[in-house]
């Protein structure tokens, strides 16, 4: 693979057309502001679980599945916000390392969405098979 990639930047000039710049400044835009509601919107749940933490007393299972999410949301967020960031600067200042850049955190993003899909289909088909398996024993019982 690393071959391919080496032969390919060495062997095609890439350019890139004045429609796909302005798609790519538009998804930039949008970007930006998905990640920066990303980042309200765990801020918001921070503060709540911080404060049903407070009211209650606990740090319960719940709590910690709470926290545990947000901190797992953080990573596609940034990433999003380093995408268009990095995108928005490298296309307004015709910076090709820019553009590059940004693309990586596009990679890192999908890349990290990848592995978390497969994660959370590995939990639920486990669920799935733990479930059945403890119904079908009888030792679930509603």
């Amino acid at each position: 693979m690393e071959n391919l990639d080496a032969d390919f930047t060495t062997t095609t000039d890439l350019k890139i057309s004045r429609e796909a710049r302005s798609f790519l400044l538009i998804a930039s835009r949008w970007a930006n502001f998905l990640a920066i509601t990303g980042f309200i919107v765990i801020g918001l749940m921070t503060i709540s679980t911080l404060v049903i933490m407070g009211k209650f007393g606990s740090l319960g299972f719940e709590t910690l599945i709470s926290l545990g999410s947000l901190v797992i949301y953080i990573f596609p967020t940034l990433y999003m916000y380093r995408f268009a960031r990095t995108m928005r600067q490298g296309l307004e200042e015709n910076r090709q390392n820019g553009v590059d850049e940004s693309f990586e955190n596009l990679k890192s993003l999908f890349k990290f969405l990848g592995i978390f899909t497969i994660v959370m289909i590995s939990i639920y088909v486990l669920v799935f098979i733990f479930a059945t398996v403890g119904l079908s024993t009888g030792s679930f019982r509603w």
